[in-house]
């Protein structure tokens, strides 16, 4: 099991807007639906018609990523000392079908981003 000693926010606010954003293009279209219904509660940008959930997802998960900038709340998996061989272990812990889960290399491509 990996340990990281990582608080659970700053967990969050390493990786919930970019899990959003990839949560958007993989997830059915009634759950996406759902994360885009949060738009207008979380910026000031009213969904416009015709409207896209997914590209509506998508500005949730930037809003969430300049919340957390403006609050100066960014961080790194480096400054918790997350080794990067641990990744590939990290995602199949976390998807469903590990490896063979669709949104595996867009997790994987996160966790580097956030290095």
């Amino acid at each position: 099991m990996y340990r990281y000693s990582i608080p659970h926010g700053i967990c969050s606010c390493l990786t919930l807007a970019r899990t959003v954003k990839v949560q958007a293009k993989y997830l059915p279209e009634n759950e996406v639906k759902q994360l885009a219904s949060l738009l207008p509660f979380i910026t000031n940008i009213t969904p416009q018609s015709p409207n896209d959930p997914r590209e509506q997802a998508t500005k949730v998960g930037e809003a969430i990523d300049q919340l957390i900038s403006d609050l100066d709340l960014t961080s790194t998996l480096r400054e918790y000392k997350v080794p990067q061989s641990d990744f590939e272990g990290i995602v199949e812990r976390t998807l469903p079908n590990g490896k063979t889960d669709p949104r595996y290399n867009a997790f994987i491509e996160l966790l580097q981003a956030i290095y």
